[in-house]
């Protein structure tokens, strides 16, 4: 029989679109754009209210869920949330599923050439990382467990976001099937102007609130994406898209941090190009 892993197999082309990580990542920022768009168009012209670069508190959240394909393998399995766990996809002729004494998928061997896609913290801090090869990670971490790819999950969690996203903020732009941004200029303004007139008499007094009024924000959205999808994410905040990232590495893992446009320069300047 012909094997399904060469070309000459008639599934081959079918099977490698099924379970190609690049194929998926691919194409799942047009899909999630897609679903973006027709969202708005079914809810109507109002609910989509993009902000303008130069408007005054302009808020623009980067949403990154946390270790995404290991935390969505990881929810399915909460006895392996605190023991290093990596997605992968191929393994080498010498390993196998332990079908008999495990039902996580494990691996075993360790002179594989696969890269892993996503690996959760407990890994990472044996030095584990996303790219490398399983057989490196193994060396680092003997007792990492691997998990295949399950990309139906992964499509139902960020279906899932992005509801949330629309549903909640002013815009969305899809980035990918983990992370988005989302503009709250609008919802974050309309709700200063609830406040007490005499706590934004200063600009000092009107940024003080402002951020409190993001942050909360940013984290009842974190408890709604959590308990909808039972993965963590982190939000980085600021008044433009390039801000918002940098600000989601130092909101990681699962937290929010705010950088404010009057202090970009000291989070810029020691950056190196």
């Amino acid at each position: 029989a012909t094997s399904p892993m060469t070309s000459a197999n008639p599934g081959f082309i079918q099977g490698y679109f099924a379970k190609s990580r690049l194929h998926h990542i691919s194409s799942w920022k047009s899909d999630l754009t897609y679903f973006v768009t027709r969202a708005y168009i079914n809810a109507g012209a109002n609910l989509a209210r993009p902000s303008k670069e130069d408007d005054e508190n302009r808020i623009i959240m980067h949403i990154d869920m946390d270790c995404f394909f290991a935390s969505v393998a990881i929810r399915d399995r909460p006895h392996l949330r605190s023991v290093p766990v990596a997605v992968a996809h191929s393994f080498s002729s010498e390993e196998k599923y332990d079908h008999n004494n495990n039902s996580d998928g494990v691996v075993v061997g360790n002179n594989s050439t696969s890269e892993l896609a996503s690996c959760n913290y407990p890994a990472r801090a044996k030095g584990v990382r996303n790219g490398m090869y399983l057989a490196a990670a193994k060396s680092l971490a003997p007792d990492l467990i691997v998990v295949p790819y399950e990309f139906e999950k992964y499509d139902q969690c960020s279906k899932t976001l992005y509801r949330i996203l629309i549903d909640s903020s002013d815009y969305v732009q899809a980035v990918s099937c983990d992370e988005a941004y989302a503009d709250f200029t609008f919802r974050t303004r309309n709700e200063l102007k609830l406040l007490d007139s005499t706590k934004l008499n200063t600009i000092e007094k009107r940024d003080e609130e402002l951020e409190k009024i993001v942050k909360n924000i940013a984290n009842k959205l974190r408890d709604e994406i959590y308990a909808a999808t039972g993965c963590t994410a982190s939000i980085g905040i600021s008044n433009n898209i390039l801000l918002a990232r940098l600000a989601t590495k130092r909101a990681k893992p699962n937290g929010v941090f705010m950088i404010h446009k009057t202090k970009a320069t000291e989070y810029l300047r020691p950056l190196s190009l």
